[in-house]
């Protein structure tokens, strides 16, 4: 077996790369030149001849090693702009561009000032005679027609508006308050922005770091019972309000007016 299969195979899946070809070239000494198109092909081979130089030995395999890279890195660079240019949309692709932008949806603040904004806003609904039951989705005949429907909203007091998703979760505590950039934040503040879209409501329940106690979304359930659809909580949250009867949240055959255990949501960053 001949010393460049030899190379190829100790490259494996490398060859197709820079860093492939780099220790293709510190690997191989007798400095050929190598192209990335040609590398399967251990025959084709072109060898620097310098013998017409007068150069000291030592010398002429060096310029040899230098040159072998720099001709491979060129072929690289061509190939690449190739690459490039071929793979450019035409002026007539029917592709639509994504161009960045700010989100609109994206909002931060206080969380329990967020929290006495919707609540004044759900009890200004209620005076006028506005809010319906919105803790279940609204059967087809009881639906509002879609004039009657803008005339809620033009009143903050649509279906949406009126459904309420309590956020337990510290995750969507921290995104709202902006207090960092974590994995966990980012994924909740895109939950967030989702619910602002779609014109939801939503109130936080959570009460700090390592605090798993339910009794905050326990009192949200109580003030807005006929508006809440679903709780979403962290693991721990779930856990606690299913085991302890302290907390009076899930709903039993001794706590009937606790949380529907349908409406709580484990929300949670890793998949565990």
């Amino acid at each position: 077996m001949s010393r460049w299969p030899r190379l190829i195979q100790r490259t494996g899946n490398r060859r197709w790369s820079p860093a492939g070809i780099i220790l293709l070239f510190g690997e191989y000494k007798q400095s050929y030149l190598v192209s990335p198109v040609l590398l399967p092909f251990s025959r084709i081979r072109t060898r620097f001849d310098l013998s017409f130089l007068p150069l000291p030995t030592h010398f002429a395999v060096r310029l040899r090693h230098v040159l072998g890279f720099l001709s491979a890195l060129m072929i690289i660079v061509v190939l690449t702009s190739l690459r490039l240019h071929l793979t450019r949309p035409s002026e007539s692709s029917d592709l639509i561009p994504i161009i960045p932008t700010e989100n609109p949806y994206f909002l931060t603040g206080d969380i329990w000032l967020h929290n006495e904004q919707v609540s004044t806003r759900l009890d200004r609904c209620a005076s006028l005679g506005l809010l319906r039951n919105t803790s279940l989705p609204i059967p087809p005949e009881q639906r509002s027609s879609p004039s009657e429907e803008a005339d809620l909203i033009s009143q903050g007091c649509g279906t949406n508006e009126t459904t309420i998703i309590i956020l337990a979760s510290l995750w969507a505590a921290e995104a709202y308050s902006a207090t960092s950039t974590a994995g966990e934040e980012i994924y909740a503040q895109s939950v967030i922005s989702t619910l602002n879209a779609l014109n939801y409501s939503y109130v936080f329940s959570n009460l700090g770091w390592w605090n798993s106690d339910m009794r905050k979304t326990v009192e949200l359930w109580h003030k807005h019972r006929w508006n809440v659809r679903a709780v979403l909580a962290d693991p721990d949250q779930v856990d606690l309000c299913w085991r302890s009867e302290e907390q009076g949240c899930l709903k039993t055959e001794s706590n009937p007016e606790g949380i529907e255990a349908w409406r709580l949501l484990s929300f949670w960053y890793w998949d565990e």
